[in-house]
């Protein structure tokens, strides 16, 4: 399998402590480093300001979203992550973790860290999410996607 598929099913890894309540997605993704740099979601309420993290995961019901499986791509890979990432906080809100023995959950993102290069780290969901914190998601079909599709 190249570099750059990943099976949505995966389990992703999972931060001690913590347990998966929630993973979406399925079948096989191939990650294209310049669909993905544009494929990033912010709700409304986020481009100005920030929202309830509760509202928000509400909110990406809705949309595509990527899971952790995807991020556990990106830092085995870090060749594959767009340069628009960088003084982001991605989230993967497809996969929600619980902080074992609480009702806590959390989601993990991805950001990069002058002294340590791309890193994981976990967000509690009842927190807020600013415009540094979008949503890692599907990209939109290109032209050029939907040709390779017909020609298979």
């Amino acid at each position: 399998m190249r570099d750059n598929v990943i099976d949505l099913r995966a389990w992703p890894s999972v931060p001690k402590g913590y347990k998966v309540v929630e993973h979406r997605g399925k079948g096989l993704f191939t990650w294209d480093k310049k669909a993905q740099a544009q494929a990033l979601y912010l709700h409304e309420e986020q481009e100005n300001g920030r929202i309830w993290g509760g509202t928000l995961y509400e909110k990406v019901a809705e949309v595509r979203v990527l899971n952790a499986s995807v991020l556990d791509l990106n830092l085995a890979r870090p060749h594959l992550i767009p340069k628009e990432y960088e003084g982001k906080a991605v989230v993967f809100w497809g996969t929600v973790y619980q902080k074992e023995e609480t009702d806590l959950l959390y989601v993990r993102n991805l950001s990069k860290s002058p002294l340590h290069g791309w890193m994981s780290s976990l967000v509690w969901i009842d927190s807020d999410f600013g415009p540094n914190m979008p949503a890692a998601i599907f990209p939109e079909p290109t032209n050029e996607s939907v040709e390779r599709l017909a020609a298979a």
